[in-house]
């Protein structure tokens, strides 16, 4: 079973057909990318994915659940999350309060452990902890935040600063570990 699986979707915004029939799957454990021109419709497929915006037809599994009719809110507490493309963050609030947001569906008492957790992956944002985000000329990717979940990654850069490939397969690889070993404790 895909973890997420998306067949023949559609969507309109009024009477323009945006997206016609995109179907793929994603496996567990799997990084998968939308590329194409601006327009093509990589964040129109990704904020229908993510229940931001719905379908006129075609469906979306996570998980074996069909996610269609199921609010935002709700599919990030089932462990979806979409990291929005350009610097969407929170532009008043610290690098610190930007985190804690994106732990909102957590339990407070988890939010610090995966706070450090960020902050040892990605020293120069804990430099930065009590910086406006809104004065960093980069954003942050959330996702590490919230254990367990699948990040839309298709068109979103993953930190703060420019990495190298041998860093970002290395955060690729750390990424695809904990989310091995935490379904692994999920199943026993």
């Amino acid at each position: 079973m895909s973890m997420l699986k998306v067949e023949d979707l559609h969507v309109y915004y009024g009477s323009i057909h945006a997206i016609k029939g995109i179907s793929f799957e994603v496996e567990e454990g799997e990084i998968v990318t939308l590329i194409g021109a601006n327009g093509a419709g990589k964040s129109t497929t990704l904020n229908t994915v993510s229940g931001l915006l719905k379908p006129r037809s075609g469906s979306i599994e996570f998980e074996g659940k069909n996610i269609v009719n199921v609010p935002a809110h709700k599919i990030v507490s089932h462990g979806m999350a979409l990291c929005p493309e350009g610097r969407r963050v929170f532009l008043q609030m610290t690098v610190q309060e930007n985190l804690e947001m994106g732990g909102y569906t957590r339990n407070q008492s988890e939010i610090a452990g995966s706070i450090d957790d960020v902050y040892q992956r990605f020293p120069r944002l804990k430099e930065r902890y009590k910086q406006t985000a809104g004065t960093l000329k980069a954003f942050f990717y959330i996702e590490s935040i919230i254990p367990g979940t699948i990040g839309l990654l298709a068109i979103i850069p993953l930190v703060i600063y420019p990495l190298t490939k041998k860093e970002y397969a290395r955060i690729t690889e750390e990424l695809k570990k904990r989310r091995a070993e935490k379904s692994a404790s999920v199943a026993q």
